[in-house]
């Protein structure tokens, strides 16, 4: 279950990297200025929440909010480090513009699990929570 968990939310992180890729801002819920934040959060069938974090420009959470809805998931600013095992993050940047992706992983999920599961993804580091 925790492979489809991944699976789900790396759809999401797929359509926010590609709709984040130069483009310019759109809909209402736009993170204008330098920096933001956006979750997605999804409860089943196993808890797992996707966090993004931007520095260097204006990132649309629009597209991000309507993939995390399609997927079952509750859109937010920020996931819960509450019962987290913890975190596997890839950094990417682009010119001046840093993207931070974080998914968390919860209970049952130990941490050395979770440390396992971000071993084989490429420039994935674990993130304590």
């Amino acid at each position: 279950m925790a492979k489809r968990m991944v699976g789900v939310l790396a759809v999401v992180g797929l359509v926010a990297l590609l709709q984040g890729c130069g483009g310019s801002s759109s809909g209402s819920n736009d993170a204008a200025g330098g920096s933001g934040t956006f979750s997605c959060d999804v409860a089943a069938p196993t808890h797992g929440c996707t966090e993004w974090s931007w520095s260097g420009g204006a990132y649309p959470t629009g597209p991000l909010s309507t993939a995390c809805t399609q997927a079952g998931g509750t859109a937010g600013t920020g996931c819960s480090h509450t019962n987290s095992s913890g975190g596997c993050r890839l950094t990417q940047t682009n010119g001046g513009f840093t993207l931070l992706n974080t998914f968390w992983y919860y209970a049952p999920m130990t941490v050395a699990q979770v440390q396992a599961a971000c071993t084989p993804i490429s420039g994935a580091t674990y993130v304590a929570p």
